[in-house]
């Protein structure tokens, strides 16, 4: 349930539950926008106890309804896609939405270079690329692509694990 996911103090949770809780998000969101919004979710089961930080996902399918598809005359859809790389867990948030400007998409990525520069914008994706930072150091990757009238694309890469990762010699609870 909601509360379970919110109430619980711990930084990490497994994919699986992170995904039950981003379909319950879109089930509320299709009551505002009805059709206008799909969601489509692509994860193998081998996938689903692999270890990610809470709340990675529902504030990027968010962005992409309110920032991409919202803006859309037509119907649009989010796409989540999840896979294992070797050593890696890569996900893929995008949506088929109004995209954005060139030297928009600059802004952001000069934006999420440093997340620890204040702004007026961008509070979730730079909250997102913080966490990454503190959970998992330099092996994180935090990538948008975007084109004007197309959509966007938020890649997310992080160290496959079933574990909650370690920081300093304390290992985050899941």
């Amino acid at each position: 349930s909601f509360r379970e996911i919110i109430d619980d103090s711990s930084l990490t949770c497994c994919l699986h539950n992170e995904l039950k809780f981003v379909q319950k998000y879109f089930q509320v969101q299709k009551y505002r926008y009805e059709e206008k919004i799909n969601l489509i979710i692509a994860a193998d089961d081998a996938v689903m106890n692999a270890v990610i930080p809470k709340f990675l996902l529902q504030p990027l399918v968010e962005n992409a309804i309110y920032h991409g598809l919202e803006l859309k005359t037509e119907n649009g859809r989010v796409l989540i896609h999840v896979e294992r790389d070797g050593d890696l867990l890569r996900i893929r948030v995008e949506d088929d939405g109004v995209g954005m400007k060139p030297e928009e998409v600059a802004v952001l990525r000069k934006c999420l270079e440093n997340p620890e520069i204040g702004g007026t914008h961008n509070y979730a994706l730079r909250n997102i690329a913080r966490r990454l930072l503190i959970l998992y150091g330099d092996a994180a990757r935090l990538n948008i692509d975007s084109t004007d009238g197309w959509g966007t694309c938020i890649r997310v890469s992080i160290p496959y694990s079933e574990e909650p990762p370690m920081i300093g010699a304390q290992k985050i609870s899941d």
